[in-house]
């Protein structure tokens, strides 16, 4: 549906429905509500340049994330991604607005106005699989990128890292160091990133031709606290695993915590190598490996891929992967395999 057409259903002129569009004055309410409801009735989705006829508005991006803000503003990769993402923004003259915490209410007034179609596009991020958000964003047919890919919802458009191939990596690499009992700590099996992660993990124990333990991959909440609890349950075991993947630095500095309280060095008598290359990753006494999240990047893509779509084009993929990268910073930890 175009706009001249919601005119001529409504039976109004193409400024009326502009001024409906931008919420300005001077509209009848008996011609404000005939139109709304014939865009309701046809999924109306205005285009950018019809919204803003009547007042040049600026044209916005929402951003979801379905996080606490403790989470977001403790967590260094959630500014990168939303520096990638106002930095592409603001190079094609959209404006960023954010919504955290928030996301999954939908009384909330912040909510309720980047849920209206005040809004040209949407990038959500969505900390489980079953964001209740995502209905209803999904329903208002407003163009949107998914951060992160979602096992159930493969028409929408997504971009993610390759979390399969960085946990594969990771495991291989330790698993080539010699050690035969890797640990593996991760967030909640219902983050969409969580499955990929042991995919990749269990992957490189059937290349290695080892057993793959249950009990040797423990869940937690994705804080220090949840780390030093999943750390724990892992130092129980008899025997312990002699090396560790931790699937977030949050978690990481519980774990790391909880080693040298238990008396354990790093890497003599545990190694590590984490998700996330945070800054602490290479300022640690010895320093840790750990795999590059191009965050920056992931921000860039989502929000030129949704440009791309909310001003009519076809995304080349509706699955854009990006790759990632381990860094090795243990000198025993040098893997002889060329392709580490």
């Amino acid at each position: 549906m175009t706009i001249e057409q919601i005119a001529e259903i409504a039976q109004v002129s193409i400024a009326t429905v502009s001024r409906v569009l931008n919420n300005q004055p001077h509209v009848r309410a008996e011609v404000r509500e005939r139109v709304l409801a014939v865009m309701q009735e046809h999924h109306y989705t205005p285009q950018a340049a019809a919204r803003t006829l009547a007042g040049q508005r600026p044209k916005v991006i929402a951003v979801f994330i379905s996080e606490t803000t403790a989470t977001i503003f403790r967590n260094s990769t959630f500014s990168n991604l939303l520096q990638g993402m106002t930095e592409a923004c603001n190079a094609k003259g959209y404006v960023l607005m954010v919504s955290l915490d928030s996301a999954n209410r939908a009384d909330d007034p912040a909510t309720k106005l980047l849920h209206g179609r005040s809004v040209d596009g949407r990038i959500v991020i969505p900390n489980t699989i079953n964001d209740p958000l995502l209905p209803q964003l999904i329903a208002d047919r407003v163009p949107m990128v998914l951060v992160g890919k979602h096992p159930l919802l493969h028409h929408i458009v997504t971009v993610d890292i390759d979390h399969f191939a960085g946990s594969y990596q990771a495991v291989r690499h330790l698993l080539a160091l010699g050690h035969e009992s890797v640990g593996m700590i991760i967030g909640s099996l219902h983050a969409p990133a969580s499955h990929d992660q042991i995919e990749g993990y269990q992957q490189a124990y059937r290349e290695a031709g080892l057993p793959i333990h249950p009990a040797l991959i423990v869940t937690g909440a994705e804080s220090e606290h949840g780390g030093q609890s999943a750390i724990q349950q892992l130092l129980a075991l008899q025997p312990r695993p002699t090396a560790l993947f931790v699937s977030s630095a949050v978690m990481a500095t519980g774990v790391l915590r909880t080693l040298h309280e238990a008396g354990l060095r790093i890497p003599d008598d545990m190694t590590v190598v984490c998700f996330d290359d945070v800054p602490t990753a290479a300022s640690l006494n010895p320093s840790m490996t750990s795999l590059h999240q191009p965050m920056y990047d992931l921000g860039t893509t989502a929000a030129n891929v949704l440009i791309e779509m909310i001003e009519g084009k076809t995304p080349s993929s509706e699955n854009t992967i990006l790759p990632i990268s381990m860094i090795v910073r243990h000198e025993n930890d040098e893997c002889c395999d060329e392709e580490c």
